[in-house]
């Protein structure tokens, strides 16, 4: 169950190029992580918004990737698990507000014991970064009824 990024979170192993590490020439910033709202149900669909600034003299890329994590599932699950990504263009200077909808239900895990898919009725958190590296990305949280 946990390979790559998901045992390193799990063992908390020193990483020196994160899942997703990109070599740019440009620095992009993130800002403004707006959610539509705190609370879903679970067949409602999350709204997530943010604001990516290239940084640098000349065009690039980047990947805007999304990372989902529980406060106390109800089972053992990866810390944190990718929900989405984008690869943007952004010229010298120029800002772009990317957006994702994630539906509630892909939040789910599957019981062998019961034979369904659960949502955990708890709170989650959300990372958006460059990688999946916890302290370049803004973070969120939100509750599931």
């Amino acid at each position: 169950m946990f390979l790559g990024y998901t045992l390193f979170d799990k063992e908390k192993y020193p990483i020196r190029f994160p899942f997703g590490y990109g070599l740019s020439y440009m620095s992009f910033q993130y800002s403004d992580l707006v959610l539509d709202c705190q609370s879903y149900a679970k067949s409602d669909i999350l709204k997530i918004s943010i604001k990516i600034s290239n940084m640098g003299p000349k065009q690039g890329y980047e990947i805007v990737q999304v990372y989902s994590g529980y406060e106390k599932p109800s089972v053992e699950r990866h810390h944190k698990d990718l929900r989405g990504f984008k690869r943007i263009s952004l010229e010298a200077n120029e800002s772009k507000t990317v957006k994702f909808e994630i539906p509630i239900e892909s939040l789910a895990y599957y019981s062998p014991e019961s034979k369904i898919w659960i949502v955990d009725p708890i709170s989650y958190y959300l990372w958006v970064g460059p990688n999946s590296n916890e302290s370049q990305a803004l973070t969120a949280t939100f509750t599931v009824e």
